[in-house]
């Protein structure tokens, strides 16, 4: 398991914001509840014993009941919301989590926005904030369930997914689209528009994503300036990633930092 940062819940489910270390390993012989893993920034390669999965931020993955799976953590760390599902509470639940047989992974625009307001609910929570994500979470369980595995990897074309892995080897660096598409060999508005389709996200934003993983891990287990962290995670310097990270999460790299850190120090002390 990761670093939990924050921790909330409802009548029906658990939810937990992880942050994995980057390269970390993680073997198991498989949870006792259906989770979601939903990738805020980051990446990890996820592999059961049918398949392994390529899940990048804005992916859903869908771990079923019981099945052994491992976990390598790219470079870029990983930040999650992981949702548990209580169905030895909520008998309602007991027909849904019977419908995911086989890890899957999800990747849509329309997932990642119910995502996105879960995060905001949990990160900021008010005295409605149960309600509001105890109703998020069921849409985005019954979309899950809904949601065939179509967008497998086996689906994907090779050449595709070694794009992805080009950017995921390579964020930290000045990335541009003629790069990415010269490494596999195909033209930049095709490369630009098949990823797109595929992965629901363009490669400026999946790559930004990576990026703020890195960063974030950075910012909460080093005592490195936030102007170092900016240019080693691949910004072009700090006014720029103070203002991109802002934007995405509505408080400074700072601030980030110490909030964080008070968070886990507080849970350190009281599990002492």
């Amino acid at each position: 398991m990761g670093r939990i940062l924050s921790k909330t819940e409802s009548e029906s489910f658990v939810f937990s914001e992880v942050l994995f270390a980057p390269n970390s390993k993680l073997r198991t012989q498989g949870d006792r509840s259906l989770a979601l893993f939903c990738i805020l920034n980051g990446g990890f390669i996820e592999t059961f014993r049918h398949g392994k999965f390529d899940c990048g931020p804005g992916s859903v993955l869908v771990k079923p009941v019981g099945e052994p799976h491992s976990r390598q953590v790219l470079s870029s760390g990983a930040h999650c919301v992981i949702i548990e599902i209580k169905s030895n509470q909520d008998k309602r639940l007991e027909g849904l989590e019977r419908a995911f047989d086989d890890a899957r992974v999800i990747e849509s625009a329309d997932y990642f926005s119910l995502v996105r307001k879960i995060y905001k609910e949990i990160s900021a929570p008010d005295r409605l904030s149960e309600f509001a994500i105890e109703g998020l979470a069921l849409e985005l369980l019954t979309r899950c369930s809904r949601e065939g595995n179509d967008e497998s990897n086996s689906k994907i074309p090779k050449w595709l997914l070694d794009a992805k892995g080009f950017i995921q080897d390579n964020f930290k660096d000045k990335l541009s689209l003629s790069a990415v598409a010269d490494n596999v060999r195909m033209h930049p508005s095709h490369l630009a528009r098949r990823f797109r389709q595929t992965f629901k996200s363009s490669i400026g934003d999946y790559t930004k994503r990576l990026r703020f993983s890195y960063a974030i891990n950075q910012l909460i287990d080093t005592d490195k300036s936030v102007a170092d962290i900016s240019t080693e995670s691949g910004f072009y310097d700090q006014s720029h990633f103070t203002s991109s990270f802002k934007k995405s999460y509505q408080i400074t790299p700072l601030r980030y930092r110490v909030a964080a850190r008070h968070y886990i120090k507080s849970r350190r002390f009281r599990s002492e």
